[in-house]
């Protein structure tokens, strides 16, 4: 029987690939994705046409007349997805959704402004019927509407071209503007730019009369679906771009490996947290270089996410005085899943000066449960940053301001 390797197979270039694939995707869970994965739903591409539809209708009950109508054709004009030297005339305008088999339309009847704007709706990403949107306009051309006064507006979920066979019979039956508009960033971008990206906004539009609270909230309930239904899809191309790196790998890792190379993936993301903290606080005139697990600087110092040395302990440290400096660390090489945490920990070499700082530092920490242990003055896990969030820009924002207030809150008990 042939003897048992117990050498790990060099994965580096799988995981340089596959780090590249997340970072490229982006994909960020947000608190409000929750009620939609687990409860809601997400409802039918019809369903969605009707929501959709509901909220853009004037002639509805919520509150808000034309104002969201009207500031829907003016982004899709300034962003070139509607022509801007062309007048589209709302006040007697209908909103007809799932009608005639078409997903959502808004039609002018009237002679003078006469026009009609075609949402076909992709977001659930349901495939193309043959020759479907020049089917549509044909029936708009029966129903009365000149070919140049149809608008097509293709909506996927994401960025996706409709059949060329069928963009060639629109342009054949006189049909003059169709335009991509996907609910991700085009519906979206409007959505932002109606609720404003503060309360304070909201609230002013609210006083204008433009949107009552109730549809406040409605609206930001359909924002975070988009969102939502955004990063589903995100995650479904980041796997499927995975696979692929996998596919093409020469050598796969066993089972037993998997947990192995997600705790070596697991310590880049972390890696790359603290580097970007550090050049965060960089930023803002503080030094802040890397400690070990006995407290003693990082030398030379780490500079890139794939350092051998992010394997082991690693803290991220400010100086907050002659003998103590306050640090964010967290995940070891045996436990790569573990919790992060902050801490105030010993510096220099003066013991009896450390002696007197123990119990400044434990009562400038406000921790609930403190540990001590060398070379920890008090320290305790934190939950706001964790291994499934930490890849994102927030998190390292948010180490490094978490530094600078330990900093100051310590300053503040005269160190």
């Amino acid at each position: 029987m042939p003897p048992v390797s117990t050498t790990l197979p060099d994965f580096s270039g799988l995981l340089a690939s596959t780090v590249k694939v997340m970072t490229e995707h982006r994909v960020q869970h947000r608190v409000t994705d929750w009620p939609f994965a687990n409860f809601w739903g997400s409802p039918s591409e019809p369903r969605h046409s009707k929501l959709f539809g509901w909220f853009i209708n004037p002639a509805v009950e919520h509150g808000c007349g034309a104002f969201l109508l009207g500031s829907l054709v003016r982004f899709l004009q300034d962003h070139d997805d509607l022509p801007r030297d062309r007048s589209f005339p709302l006040e007697g305008s209908r909103v007809l959704a799932e009608n005639g088999y078409m997903d959502l339309r808004v039609e002018q009847p009237r002679a003078e402004g006469k026009f009609v704007l075609l949402f076909e709706n992709k977001i659930k990403g349901a495939a193309d019927q043959k020759l479907q949107l020049s089917y549509y306009a044909r029936q708009l051309r029966d129903l009365g509407f000149d070919p140049k006064d149809i608008f097509v507006l293709y909506a996927p979920l994401y960025e996706r071209e409709p059949a060329a066979d069928d963009r060639a019979a629109l342009k054949e039956l006189g049909v003059q503007w169709l335009r991509v508009t996907p609910f991700s960033t085009c519906i979206l971008r409007w959505l932002e730019s109606v609720l404003g990206s503060d309360a304070a906004m909201m609230d002013g539009a609210a006083r204008l009369g433009h949107l009552t609270p109730v549809m406040i909230e409605n609206l930001s309930h359909y924002r975070n679906l988009l969102l939502f239904l955004s990063q589903q899809k995100r995650t479904e191309r980041m796997n499927h771009d995975i696979l692929n790196q996998l596919r093409r790998a020469e050598t796969l890792p066993t089972i037993g490996e998997i947990d192995t190379l997600r705790g070596v993936l697991m310590t880049v993301w972390r890696a790359r947290l603290f580097l970007r903290a550090q050049t965060l606080l960089r930023e803002k005139g503080a030094e802040a270089p890397f400690f070990d697990d006995k407290g003693r600087e990082i030398f030379p110092a780490l500079a890139s996410e794939f350092d051998e040395r992010f394997r082991s302990e690693v803290n991220l440290g400010l100086d907050a005085g002659d003998a103590v400096r306050v640090c964010y660390g967290g995940f070891q090489e045996n436990n790569p899943g573990s919790n992060f945490w902050t801490g105030y920990m010993r510096a220099g070499e003066n013991p009896a000066e450390q002696a007197r700082l123990e119990p400044v530092v434990a009562a400038a920490s406000g921790y609930a449960k403190p540990n001590a242990n060398p070379p920890w003055y008090v320290w305790e896990f934190t939950k706001t940053v964790h291994h499934g969030n930490c890849a994102e820009e927030s998190s390292a924002t948010h180490v490094a301001d978490t530094l600078l207030e330990m900093r100051q809150r310590l300053l503040g008990h005269d160190v």
